[in-house]
């Protein structure tokens, strides 16, 4: 029988409508269901799986009827199991929160009671910790206003459940411990008189069962953590309960302690990672500082120690570091914590270890940063820090520290595009970025020498494949490292280096990547994976320093957009490409230099479409430059019209303050460009380029151009085009002439603007009207045999558009009869799109006054079109 097949008979046994005959045969199925040999395991699966409380009912008192009579048969193990899964499943929980302490007021006292019992207190310890666990919690399962009566009621029993963990906790190291008690470091105590090593006087004996002993040891320790979290119980942590937790810590030199160690510390971390403050904050950071000194250095004298136990022991000294620094260090010194730190870090051979003494360094940083902004003194660890720097920058290069290196994936990215290098490259950088912000030159020196050294090991090929390796490595390591601190260089920056330095830095580096761009340039094509990487390194932060290069009047060298040119046109990977373009683009929009915009526009062919394809958009302040260099040495203003267009698609699709900011700088550039001089000689394909300039122009900030700038631009664009001109319309014939494109672009901007959604733009209709009706009808109707197709869709679009859906001037039957003639004398699927349009538009006329009119126009053009569909 399946657990559905079962919660049925339930339901069905107590249904009002269950007939007698029914009831029996469901009890006789129910009873040969108690009758077989594992029914209590189907019991308590039924108890685990089922949401029927019938289904619940029903399994209970198969429970009742094994335990009356075969419990006393079964196996340890399977008596174990039962006493566990019986409270596991929380139906004793679930009671006492409903009727704790109202209708039994006993509860708590009752399972107290349990955990004194030696047979019964794994049962109630499990019962206590399911019980705060399930008040505690987040889950929604109760009204808020019961949740935070049983926290209020919980409160009250806090302290005395903590004090029974503790005195259990005692008792059982004593029990564990009989033979070799670990040394323990006395810190101060918490009152005169208080031992925190005294236990319930008690003869020791050695334990039955050791997992049983564990795990109730396990669950003293997890009612410590649900305890601590609680913000408003923390005033119950007292020293006593803190020694107790340490003392376990100790047991990680013994196999078969190590587990409980570990699960210590966590506890203790569960009280270092919080915010608030135990009312005996002095004693607290002093046990748990004092304590993690010895346990650090009886873990440094083995080499046999568990990792688990490891990390969760450098996570205990982070929290201490992070949390509670600046009010641990007025009250012991922390050097002696620091130097053996500094110890493991450099022996340090596991990877999973050695970022966990990252972590540690990046917590002390981070304190050290808080001193810098509070304008507080850390002269004294300043040694200190200048020793973490060493060691972390020498832990960081290949050449010293391969073999935990190479363990790293450097081949595949995942959803971020990193490898597993490249995010430890990202932990070493963030703390080498705060590190040399509060040493300063001391430590750039030292980047500075090693640059020097692998540059000279690797221009020249000193050495092996192995050599050469380490060096690419190491080299693409501190070319990133100078892209991580280059804000430290900037003028706006506060930090311990100064103008002169700063300057004299970004000088150097700007030349040494001067020489690797060079050498880009001549082994482009050189194959490798690592070569690829240090490429991709030099190009973004060349990419970096532009804008120090700016700030402190240093001029790039053209070889580097020169060099982003010939990446470009490459088969180079695209990461290599996106880099070298957004290099590029830099440069150009940083410096008003034309000749960097001339090498770069020289060697692309569409230098504006792989600039914008590749790059982040440019700062807006940036703009300026990089239109009036578009314009600047060109014999015609082809070049700068298409890069100005480009931009403006490039905007097109950003966020409405980045576009908010372009236009404030693009509106006064392309005023005073006066690209439709009235002056200049008609070239149809320049005032071709310059109409589609305009339209983008209007359709990405029309809204912020308003009204009137708009019809200033529309009746230049207008008073170009001659319509009369012979030359213009007999162009029209030629497929693909630049005079059909210019009246298609007229069309579209006519659209453009009527769907903007501001109702001040309907003003302009009227313009469109008297154009369309007094220069582009007679033209068409005069000319039916000239319009090619690309003209037609987009002419009945602007011409129902503005004349129907507007609804400003009389629609005339003559427009709506010659656009049918040019149906029936051109393709049929112009017809069809002028009988959709009149379908789709009719509604929008019906409030026209020339409507019945425009009816009988309708009904013409439909029994028309039907004929003529006919004769097709």
């Amino acid at each position: 029988m399946d657990l559905k097949g079962f919660e049925r008979l339930c339901e069905r046994f107590y249904a009002t409508d269950c007939q007698k005959e029914e009831k029996r045969y469901i009890e006789e199925k129910f009873y040969e269901f108690k009758q077989q040999r594992n029914s209590w395991k189907m019991a308590a699966a039924i108890l685990q799986e089922s949401n029927s409380n019938v289904s619940h009912f029903f399994a209970l008192s198969v429970f009742q009827h094994w335990l009356r009579h075969s419990y006393h048969s079964e196996s340890l193990n399977d008596k174990l199991w039962v006493r566990e899964f019986l409270f596991d499943v929380e139906i004793v929980v679930d009671v006492a929160r409903y009727e704790w302490p109202d209708v039994d007021q006993q509860f708590v006292d009752r399972v107290l009671s349990m955990t004194q019992n030696k047979e019964l207190k794994y049962s109630g310890l499990l019962v206590l910790k399911t019980f705060i666990e399930s008040i505690l919690s987040l889950k929604e399962d109760l009204p808020n206003a019961r949740k935070s009566e049983l926290k209020n009621h919980l409160l009250k029993e806090v302290q005395r459940i903590l004090e029974l963990s503790r005195i259990y906790l005692d008792e059982y190291f004593v029990e564990i411990n009989q033979i070799n008690r670990p040394t323990m470091v006395q810190p101060v105590a918490t009152s005169p008189g208080l031992n925190p090593f005294e236990t319930t006087k008690q003869t020791p004996s050695t334990p039955q069962n050791t997992l049983k002993v564990e795990n109730e040891i396990l669950l003293c320790f997890e009612i410590f953590s649900l305890v601590f979290q609680w913000n408003e119980a923390s005033c119950y942590l007292s020293a006593s309960m803190y020694f107790t937790i340490f003392k376990y810590s100790y047991l990680f030199s013994e196999y078969a302690t190590t587990n409980i160690a570990t699960h210590a510390l966590t506890t203790a971390n569960d009280i270092l990672s919080r915010s608030f403050l135990p009312h005996d904050l002095n004693t607290f950071l002093i046990i748990a500082h004092d304590n993690l000194v010895e346990i650090v250095k009886k873990v440094m004298s083995r080499s046999d120690i568990d990792e688990t136990f490891e990390e969760k022991l450098l996570e205990s000294i982070r929290l201490l570091i992070l949390n509670h620094f600046k009010r641990i260090e007025g009250h012991v010194s922390l050097h002696e914590l620091f130097s053996i730190l500094l110890n493991i870090t450099k022996k340090q051979t596991s990877l999973e270890m050695f970022e966990g003494c990252l972590e540690i360094w990046q917590a002390f940083s981070s304190q050290i940063e808080k001193f810098q902004n509070e304008n507080v003194s850390w002269a004294k660890y300043d040694i200190v820090l200048i020793e973490v720097f060493k060691q972390i920058w020498n832990k960081s290069k290949m050449m010293n520290n391969s073999e935990m290196l190479c363990l790293l994936d450097d081949s595949n990215k995942d959803v971020e595009n990193k490898t597993e290098w490249d995010h430890f490259q990202d932990k070493i950088l963030a703390l080498i970025h705060s590190l040399v912000s509060a040493i300063g030159m001391k430590a750039i020196e030292i980047i500075i020498q090693d640059f020097l050294n692998y540059s000279e090991c690797f221009l020249s090929k000193q050495g092996d494949d192995r050599i050469q390796f380490c060096v690419l490595k190491d080299l693409r390591t501190t070319i990133s490292a100078f892209n991580r601190i280059s804000d430290l260089f900037s003028i706006s920056t506060s930090s311990k280096i100064n103008q002169e330095q700063r300057r004299q830095i970004v000088e150097f580096i700007i030349s040494r990547l001067n020489v690797y761009i060079d050498y880009i340039s001549d082994n482009l094509f050189v194959k490798g994976i690592e070569y690829e990487k240090l490429f991709l390194g030099v190009l973004n932060t060349s990419r970096t320093f532009v804008y120090l290069a700016s700030e402190n009047s240093i001029l790039f060298n053209p070889i580097f957009v020169e060099t982003s040119s010939k990446i470009i046109l490459s088969n180079c990977s695209d990461d290599l490409k996106s880099a070298a373009g957004q290099l590029a683009f830099s440069i150009i929009s940083s410096f008003k230099e034309t000749n960097f915009f001339n090498s770069f526009s020289l060697i692309l062919e569409n230098p504006v479409n792989s600039l914008l394809a590749l790059n982040p958009k440019p700062r807006p302040m940036n703009l300026n430059n990089l239109i009036h260099m578009s314009f600047q040495n060109n014999k015609d203003a082809t070049f700068g019209i298409e890069f100005t267009k480009n931009l403006i698609l490039f905007i097109k699709g950003e966020s409405s303050n980045y576009k908010k900011l372009a236009f404030d700088i693009l509106n006064p550039i392309i005023s005073q460009l006066d690209l439709l001089n009235q002056n200049e000689p008609i070239d149809q394909d320049l005032l071709l380029l310059k109409i589609e300039l305009y339209l983008e122009f209007i359709q990405t900030f029309g809204s912020l151009l308003g009204v009137s700038s708009v019809q200033r631009i529309l009746e230049l664009v207008l008073l170009r085009i001659h319509l009369t001109d012979s030359h213009f319309v007999h162009s029209l014939a030629r497929e693909d002439s630049s005079q059909s494109k210019i009246l298609c672009l007229l069309f579209a901007m006519f659209i453009s603007v009527t769907k903007e959604p501001s109702k001040s733009f309907d003003a302009l209709v009227p313009l469109f009207h008297s154009y369309t009706l007094n220069n582009i009808y007679p033209l068409l109707n005069n000319n039916l045999s000239v319009f090619k197709s690309e003209i037609y869709f987009p002419l009945v679009d602007i011409l129902f558009h503005c004349l129907v859906e507007k609804k400003h001037h009389t629609l005339r039957d003559d427009i709506l009869e010659t656009l049918f003639h040019l149906a029936l004398t051109n393709q049929s699927d112009f017809a069809t799109h002028i009988y959709q349009i009149g379908l789709t538009k009719g509604t929008a006329i019906q409030m026209h006054e020339d409507f019945n009119s425009f009816s009988r126009t309708i009904i013409n053009i439909v029994n028309d079109f039907i004929f003529y569909n006919k004769t097709q």
